[in-house]
């Protein structure tokens, strides 16, 4: 009688192995580009014809006469230790936001200067302002002057506030982002200014939605009003409000005419666990879809659009089945799906905002674990503002616990050089799921010429995140479009739903796994192929769920999720056999927190970070320092900025620790791994200078052990950990 192997599932548990640890902290001098009379002498005639700028604004558009001006940072002041912000609250001045730029450093203390750095929103009253000038303060303090010598330049803002080509005529749809950091009254105060002054001005105002620091308002405008609607010092931006996209890519018709017959009759969901929502262009009254789906409509919403309503159709068959092949049965769906209907025939020139406002509405309830955005703004991604669409996506996945999986755009062949080809939000997000375009299965896979590329801006550099089969004109993605017909499309719109299955499939299976966890595993286990980051992001996710949530007989995947606490630095082991290991490892790891953001710092967006620091050997005593403390054993590299920071981006101090996602593989011999950890430091950050950690704070970390030719390594972790535990699928997944 033949002996069936057991399947080897992932195993759970692994935060029962975590432990705390004492960092032994400490580094050397700060090497400084300036000294104080440097800057004293360079940046005086700077800060005074700024100053006559500010002093020139009409006062109407100064609330409680307050103004704001940009600081630009040296390159080498980026660590959160080296924010400026003791000088900022002596001269009673605060930070309102932020964004990165690009600099020339006078002098640099690289023998490779770096240019990427800090530019900073300061307000305070125009008289506190003036206070930037040392020579208005007769005995600065050593605080003041050492972060003044941070400085590299300061400037009045100004048109160019005003974005993009299409600005000329009447009445002009705007979007207009302000500033208004601070307390809910100072906020309130801000804004109520800025009606005052659009008042003056001509400007209508329509609505608006706060975010974080950031005030998104909606706004009509003629073109001889906006030379005086940004004299509103508060202003960050203007630009014409963007157009939704379903982001659709039209086939030619020969491949629009391919279909083929599909049976969905008798069919049933797998599980009913798992909470799926699609968020798209509505399902016909009479879709095919039977109980699988449930069509819904929030409040207050038109009726539908004829071409929303086929690619609503389409990217609920993607959710549902993946990728459809003729002669091929239907896959058993993981679980039913609510779909929701966001976009209607009466869009006006804001149907943008009026879309966002439903799916806000709709997955702020909490009731979704996976949620699918194949639609969204009609932009690529800007370096230095996050639009409300990724900031409002990024606020609900860390604070509501939804999986939420977008489209990244399939704007992926225009301009490369204008940066018209990256991603668009809200795949820009840090705490979403970003999926691009690959043209096939199977062999051979390349990322679709449509689909759009990174990078991201950092934090988010890899973007997208990961990338599944969306089709091409030779070779289309098949979904269900009719009743008992398929037909042939392409897009990210339908690769994101392959993805949001598998979400929800992860989901159904182990019910434990949080979303954070559900991230961490899809990328861990998305296979790369040497491809390039900013074309695939972490690589093409594996489109049978049975290769994600099943170990090959010489390896072990341990789940460590839930919370990163109050402690500075914690302890996670690396599950090893007790007797060790023989023969040559490889360890893959990939770590994911979902951290709360700062919108109007798009440069410090995420406030959470994480250094991670990997100890081969923990066995011998590593003695004592001088002070008498214990040492902590050495470190060797696994994680690395200059693993995926190709540009001069890795050159940035302090940036790849502030990475939402971190993945690696690395292969060791036996001798060199005795007890191996990692130790991850918790670091939290405020508007770019320290913050409080919090403890609440999800994060995953998944850990691949592979040793060559050992069948029993999974049994003999388990073994030798006894707190973990092979998890249990929920449904029964068919396992080769």
């Amino acid at each position: 009688m033949t002996k069936v192997a057991q399947t080897k599932f992932l195993i759970g548990n692994g935060e029962s192995l975590v432990t705390k640890v004492t960092q032994n902290t400490g580094s050397g001098d700060k090497a400084h580009p300036y000294e104080f009379a440097d800057r004293v002498r360079t940046l005086t005639p700077v800060i005074e014809e700024v100053l006559a700028h500010v002093d020139e604004l009409p006062d109407a558009a100064c609330p409680d006469d307050e103004a704001v001006v940009a600081l630009t940072l040296h390159p080498s002041y980026l660590a959160r230790s080296y924010h400026p912000s003791n000088m900022l609250r002596e001269l009673g001045l605060r930070q309102v936001g932020s964004r990165e730029q690009t600099v020339e450093p006078l002098k640099s203390v690289r023998k490779t200067p770096i240019t990427k750095t800090t530019e900073l929103f300061i307000a305070g009253p125009r008289p506190a302002l003036h206070h930037l000038l040392p020579a208005r303060n007769k005995n600065p303090s050593d605080a003041f002057k050492d972060d003044f010598r941070k400085i590299e330049t300061v400037r009045a803002l100004g048109l160019e506030r005003l974005r993009g080509t299409n600005m000329k005529g009447e009445n002009i749809p705007l979007e207009v982002v302000l500033h208004v950091a601070g307390d809910g009254e100072d906020g309130e105060r801000i804004y109520l200014g800025f009606e005052d002054w659009c008042n003056v001005v001509g400007v209508e105002l329509l609505n608006d939605r706060m975010i974080g620091g950031l005030a998104f308002v909606n706004a009509r405008a003629d073109h001889d009003m906006l030379e005086d609607l940004v004299k509103f010092p508060f202003l960050r931006l203007a630009r014409r409000m963007p157009k939704l996209s379903f982001r659709p890519v039209s086939l030619r018709a020969a491949a629009i005419n391919e279909s083929f017959s599909v049976d969905i009759e008798h069919i049933a969901p797998m599980s009913d666990r798992a909470r799926v929502a699609i968020l798209d262009g509505g399902l016909p009254n009479d879709h095919p879809f039977g109980t699988l789906v449930v069509a819904r409509t929030p409040a207050s919403i038109g009726a539908p659009l004829p071409e929303g309503l086929r690619h609503g159709t389409q990217v609920t068959s993607a959710a549902l089945f993946g990728p459809l092949e003729e002669g091929e049965p239907l896959i058993q769906p993981f679980a039913p799906i609510d779909h929701w209907r966001v976009v209607d025939d009466e869009g006006d020139d804001f149907e943008l905002t009026q879309t966002l406002d439903r799916i806000v509405n709709i997955l702020e309830s909490g009731d979704y674990d996976v949620a699918n955005l194949s639609l969204g703004p009609d932009m690529a991604l800007e370096d230095d503002d996050v639009h409300i669409w990724t900031s409002s996506m990024d606020a609900i996945a860390a604070k509501n616990g939804t999986t939420i999986v977008c489209a990244a755009g399939n704007n992926g062949d225009d301009d490369a050089a204008a940066g018209h080809n990256r991603v668009q939000p809200c795949s820009d997000g840090v705490n979403v799921i970003a999926v691009g375009a690959l043209d096939r299965l199977g062999p051979g896979w390349e990322r679709a010429p449509y689909s759009a590329v990174g990078p991201g801006r950092s934090p988010g550099r890899v973007k997208p995140d990961c990338v599944a089969v969306g089709g091409t004109e030779i070779d289309p993605f098949f979904a269900i479009s009719d009743h008992g017909i398929a037909s042939g499309t392409m897009g990210t719109s339908f690769a994101a739903p392959t993805v949001t299955r598998l979400a929800s499939g992860l989901k159904a299976t182990f019910d434990r796994l949080s979303p954070t966890a559900i991230r961490a595993v899809l990328f861990h286990t998305a296979q790369d192929e040497g491809k390039s980051r900013d074309e695939i992001g972490w690589g093409s996710v594996r489109h049978d769920l049975a290769d994600i949530i099943a170990c090959a007989d010489d390896e072990a995947t341990v789940v460590f999720q839930g919370e990163l606490g109050l402690q500075s630095m914690r302890r996670y082991p690396i599950p090893c056999p007790a007797a060790g290991f023989t023969q040559r490892v490889e360890l893959s790891a990939t770590f994911v927190v979902a951290s709360p953001i700062e919108p109007e710092d798009a440069v410090s967006y995420t406030q959470v970070g994480a250094q991670i620091f990997f100890r081969p050997e923990t066995v011998s005593d590593p003695g004592v320092t001088e002070q008498g403390r214990p040492r902590l054993h050495p470190t060797k590299r696994f994680f690395g900025s200059g693993d995926h920071f190709q540009t001069e981006q890795e050159l940035r101090e302090d940036a790849h620790r502030w990475e939402a996602v971190k993945r690696q593989t690395r292969r060791f011999n036996p001798t060199t791994l005795a007890r191996p950890v990692f130790d991850i430091q918790h670091h939290a950050r405020s508007h770019g200078g320290v913050g409080k950690r919090s403890a609440s704070v999800p994060y995953a970390l998944i850990v691949t052990i592979r040793e060559k030719d050992n069948n029993r390594l999974y049994n003999d972790i388990l073994a030798a950990h006894t707190s973990l535990r092979a998890m249990v699928p929920g449904i029964t997944v068919p396992v080769t």
